[in-house]
Protein backbone atom coordinates (compact mmCIF):
# COMPACT_ATOMS: atom_id res chain seq x y z
CA UNK A 1 0.00 0.00 0.00
CA UNK A 2 1.11 3.32 -0.83
CA UNK A 3 2.06 6.28 1.73
CA UNK A 4 -0.51 8.73 0.13
CA UNK A 5 -2.84 5.91 0.58
CA UNK A 6 -2.33 4.95 4.37
CA UNK A 7 -3.06 8.40 4.59
CA UNK A 8 -6.25 8.48 3.14
CA UNK A 9 -7.41 4.80 5.00
CA UNK A 10 -8.95 5.71 8.50
CA UNK A 11 -6.64 3.87 11.28
CA UNK A 12 -8.22 0.62 12.36
CA UNK A 13 -5.40 -0.69 13.26
CA UNK A 14 -4.68 1.52 16.27
CA UNK A 15 -8.12 1.15 17.78
CA UNK A 16 -7.76 -2.81 18.04
CA UNK A 17 -4.21 -2.04 19.55
CA UNK A 18 -3.61 -3.19 23.31
CA UNK A 19 -0.71 -2.43 25.05
CA UNK A 20 -1.31 -4.83 27.38
CA UNK A 21 -1.43 -7.81 25.38
CA UNK A 22 1.47 -9.77 23.96
CA UNK A 23 4.70 -11.90 25.56
CA UNK A 24 6.44 -8.75 27.12
CA UNK A 25 3.75 -5.60 27.58
CA UNK A 26 5.21 -2.34 27.74
CA UNK A 27 2.12 -1.45 30.20
CA UNK A 28 -0.21 -3.70 33.02
CA UNK A 29 -3.23 -3.33 33.96
CA UNK A 30 -4.35 -1.96 37.70
CA UNK A 31 -6.50 -3.66 40.24
CA UNK A 32 -9.46 -1.79 38.44
CA UNK A 33 -8.70 -2.97 35.22
CA UNK A 34 -7.57 0.18 34.18
CA UNK A 35 -3.79 0.53 32.02
CA UNK A 36 -1.49 1.72 33.83
CA UNK A 37 2.76 2.07 33.63
CA UNK A 38 4.46 0.48 36.22
CA UNK A 39 6.76 3.47 37.22
CA UNK A 40 10.76 2.80 38.24
CA UNK A 41 11.86 3.22 41.55
CA UNK A 42 13.11 6.65 42.40
CA UNK A 43 16.88 5.99 43.30
CA UNK A 44 17.64 7.21 47.02
CA UNK A 45 21.38 7.49 46.52
CA UNK A 46 20.94 11.35 45.94
CA UNK A 47 19.51 11.43 49.10
CA UNK A 48 22.00 10.10 51.79
CA UNK A 49 23.79 13.51 53.21
CA UNK A 50 22.75 16.35 54.03
CA UNK A 51 25.19 18.00 51.49
CA UNK A 52 23.89 16.07 48.63
CA UNK A 53 20.43 17.00 49.56
CA UNK A 54 20.91 20.70 49.55
CA UNK A 55 23.05 20.26 46.32
CA UNK A 56 20.20 18.50 44.43
CA UNK A 57 17.10 20.47 46.07
CA UNK A 58 15.03 22.57 44.14
CA UNK A 59 13.44 25.97 44.33
CA UNK A 60 14.98 26.75 47.45
CA UNK A 61 16.43 30.39 47.83
CA UNK A 62 18.15 31.75 51.66
CA UNK A 63 20.27 34.76 52.59
CA UNK A 64 23.09 32.36 52.33
CA UNK A 65 22.61 32.07 48.73
CA UNK A 66 23.26 35.62 48.11
CA UNK A 67 25.95 38.16 47.53
CA UNK A 68 25.82 41.38 49.35
CA UNK A 69 27.87 44.32 47.33
CA UNK A 70 29.19 46.88 48.71
CA UNK A 71 30.67 49.54 47.66
CA UNK A 72 33.35 51.09 49.26
CA UNK A 73 35.86 54.14 49.28
CA UNK A 74 38.78 55.62 50.74
CA UNK A 75 36.60 58.77 52.66
CA UNK A 76 35.06 58.59 56.17
CA UNK A 77 31.54 59.38 55.48
CA UNK A 78 29.07 57.12 53.47
CA UNK A 79 27.87 58.84 49.99
CA UNK A 80 25.30 58.26 48.11
CA UNK A 81 25.72 56.89 44.51
CA UNK A 82 24.16 59.37 42.56
CA UNK A 83 23.49 57.02 38.95
CA UNK A 84 22.41 53.95 41.54
CA UNK A 85 19.16 55.20 43.92
CA UNK A 86 19.21 54.11 47.30
CA UNK A 87 22.56 52.67 47.07
CA UNK A 88 25.96 54.21 48.94
CA UNK A 89 29.78 53.75 49.00
CA UNK A 90 31.05 53.22 52.14
CA UNK A 91 34.15 54.09 54.56
CA UNK A 92 35.82 51.22 55.23
CA UNK A 93 34.12 51.33 58.92
CA UNK A 94 30.49 51.85 57.68
CA UNK A 95 31.65 49.03 55.67
CA UNK A 96 32.38 46.24 58.66
CA UNK A 97 28.92 47.98 60.12
CA UNK A 98 27.14 47.07 56.70
CA UNK A 99 28.90 43.28 56.79
CA UNK A 100 27.78 42.61 60.25
CA UNK A 101 24.20 43.55 60.01
CA UNK A 102 24.14 40.91 57.01
CA UNK A 103 25.66 38.54 58.76
CA UNK A 104 22.80 38.95 61.27
CA UNK A 105 20.25 38.64 58.42
CA UNK A 106 22.23 35.45 57.68
CA UNK A 107 24.20 36.63 54.11
CA UNK A 108 27.45 34.82 54.40
CA UNK A 109 28.82 36.85 51.25
CA UNK A 110 29.84 40.15 50.33
CA UNK A 111 31.21 41.41 47.08
CA UNK A 112 33.32 44.81 47.21
CA UNK A 113 33.81 47.52 44.50
CA UNK A 114 35.88 49.54 45.28
CA UNK A 115 36.05 53.51 43.80
CA UNK A 116 39.85 54.13 42.61
CA UNK A 117 41.34 57.58 42.67
CA UNK A 118 41.52 58.34 39.05
CA UNK A 119 45.19 59.09 39.73
CA UNK A 120 45.84 55.87 40.55
CA UNK A 121 44.52 53.97 37.63
CA UNK A 122 46.93 53.24 34.88
CA UNK A 123 46.86 50.92 32.00
CA UNK A 124 48.86 47.45 33.62
CA UNK A 125 45.88 48.09 36.79
CA UNK A 126 48.80 48.29 39.19
CA UNK A 127 46.71 49.74 42.03
CA UNK A 128 44.86 46.12 41.96
CA UNK A 129 48.46 44.24 43.06
CA UNK A 130 48.85 47.36 46.23
CA UNK A 131 48.89 45.15 49.02
CA UNK A 132 48.04 48.73 50.99
CA UNK A 133 45.29 49.16 48.29
CA UNK A 134 41.49 49.63 49.64
CA UNK A 135 40.37 46.12 48.96
CA UNK A 136 43.38 44.28 50.83
CA UNK A 137 42.75 46.42 53.55
CA UNK A 138 38.90 46.16 53.51
CA UNK A 139 39.14 42.07 53.95
CA UNK A 140 42.15 42.68 56.73
CA UNK A 141 39.87 44.47 58.81
CA UNK A 142 37.49 42.35 58.35
CA UNK A 143 39.02 38.80 58.76
CA UNK A 144 40.71 40.54 62.14
CA UNK A 145 36.87 41.57 63.57
CA UNK A 146 36.10 37.27 62.12
CA UNK A 147 38.93 35.09 61.80
CA UNK A 148 38.31 32.84 58.94
CA UNK A 149 36.09 29.92 59.06
CA UNK A 150 37.68 27.74 56.54
CA UNK A 151 40.99 27.42 57.32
Amino acid sequence: MSPAKLLREPVRHLATFDPTAGENPPMTRNNKGDVWLPQRARPRRNRKSEAVRSMVRENVLAPCHLIYPLFIHDGDAVEEISSMPNCFRHSLASMMKEVGEAMECGIKSVILFPKVDDALKTNLAEESYNPEGIVPRAVRSYRCLQPWQGS
